[in-house]
């Protein structure tokens, strides 16, 4: 909860924002995830509200143990969730 840097962003080519640094990342035993699919020449393929976020299987399965005590159980997070 104290790390606020897990998550990292930055331009990128696609295969870079969703294969290369987040294996980069699990090699150096890093738990962090990249938000990515800034790349130019591949926001014209890809619907206007898709992004990408990969990261280390370490850190997916991470979030998974504490999604329960997450904000994914609280009542405003499911109003959110109506809307989606």
């Amino acid at each position: 909860p104290l790390d606020y840097d897990k998550v990292k962003t930055g331009f990128a080519s696609a295969c870079q924002a969703m294969v290369t640094i987040p294996l980069q990342y699990a090699r150096k035993g890093e738990n962090k995830a990249f938000w990515g699919m800034h790349d130019i020449s591949v926001r014209t393929a890809l619907p206007k509200d898709i992004m990408t976020m990969a990261m280390p299987y370490t850190l997916f399965e991470e979030i998974c143990i504490q999604a329960p005590q997450s904000f994914l159980i609280t009542e405003k997070w499911k109003q959110i969730e109506k809307r989606i």
